[in-house]
């Protein structure tokens, strides 16, 4: 398979995909500051991982990571990662943002399932409207589909002051998937509303996005914790903060616990392989995976904002030491 790294020092950025560069697409983003970050320490990048509701944790971390005076010079976001790293890249005061999501209904606003049960029947009955109703193709530009998604797009605006990534205060990526040839696609061009809508597409509740000639869902599917991304941009070091599902189920009860933990074991062994692979690449202890112990809080569970963004908060403050350290490393040569 053909490597898409991007060397940092690029003067063409492109949209990168597993299957290489793609070259015809222009300069996009934020200007990316040259390797090595102020005053000779390491260039840091924050990863944010998906992981629906439990994102809000990465609210909590990045509000202490400012409180504690640590630098972050790029971010990169797969899905609820790309929606809250957005917001910080934009300047958004997060506990400011946090109070405004704590007071809407967010399953409701977005039409996502507030249970299982509602998960359940969100499918269903979306397999009711394809395959006996004979619904309008999803891809055609005047589908109804495509009208939620403009709505989306519309409320992720509040996320992002509306802003381009070139108008940034601090580089940022998000990460998505290309739903035809399974590609890895990395957005630094346009618009980051709907850079952030693309990414956060849960491919079993909505239907993909077209972006750019392709139809885009949620980057988690091929990468759910792209510190590999972070990497290819120029990071020295990387602060990674995993909010995913990754347990293993304990006992499986029937065909959909089997197929859930089916999907777990490909995330957490993908996440594995990329980890090893960035970790050769820029060096020993130069990648700090965070994991906040969010066991027991589901992906729709957007009504815990608060319990949620503190945990993240704690996950900072009992790893200062390391996370200092890492900041304090030299550059490598």
């Amino acid at each position: 398979m053909a490597s898409d790294s991007l060397p940092p020092d690029s003067k063409s950025p492109t949209l990168l995909t597993e299957g290489g560069p793609r070259p015809s697409v222009p300069r996009a983003g934020a200007a990316l500051p040259p390797k090595g970050g102020p005053g000779g320490r390491p260039k840091l990048g924050l990863v944010l991982s998906g992981g629906g509701a439990r994102g809000y944790a990465h609210i909590g971390a990045i509000r202490a990571l400012r409180r504690y005076g640590l630098p972050i010079d790029l971010v990169v976001g797969t899905s609820m990662g790309a929606i809250v790293g957005a917001a910080f890249a934009a300047g958004h005061d997060l506990k400011r943002l946090e109070q405004v999501l704590a007071a809407l209904n967010i399953n409701r606003l977005l039409g996502l399932p507030h249970g299982p049960f509602q998960e359940a029947e969100a499918v269903f009955t979306r397999f009711i409207e394809e395959h006996l109703l004979r619904e309008r193709d999803w891809r055609s530009p005047d589908s109804p589909y495509q009208e939620h998604v403009h709505k989306l797009c519309e409320f992720f605006r509040l996320f992002t002051k509306g802003q381009t990534f070139e108008k940034l205060k601090i580089p940022f990526a998000a990460v998505a998937t290309d739903i035809d040839s399974g590609e890895r696609v990395v957005i630094r061009r346009g618009r980051v509303c709907k850079a952030i809508t693309v990414s956060a597409i849960v491919p079993h509740i909505f239907y993909p996005v077209e972006h750019e000639g392709r139809y885009l869902v949620d980057g988690g599917v091929v990468d759910n914790l792209p510190v590999d991304v972070a990497v290819e941009l120029g990071a020295d070091a990387v602060i990674a903060i995993d909010i995913s599902s990754t347990e293993l189920l304990g006992r499986l009860r029937g065909s959909i616990d089997i197929l859930s933990q089916l999907g777990r074991i490909v995330v957490m062994e993908l996440e594995r392989v990329k980890l090893e692979l960035a970790r050769e690449r820029l060096g020993p202890g130069r990648i700090l995976v965070l994991r906040p112990p969010l066991r027991g809080i589901q992906w729709f569970d957007f009504a815990k904002i608060r319990q949620i963004a503190r945990i993240g908060e704690e996950e900072i403050r009992k790893h200062l030491k390391e996370i200092r350290a890492l900041v304090e490393q030299a550059i490598p040569a």
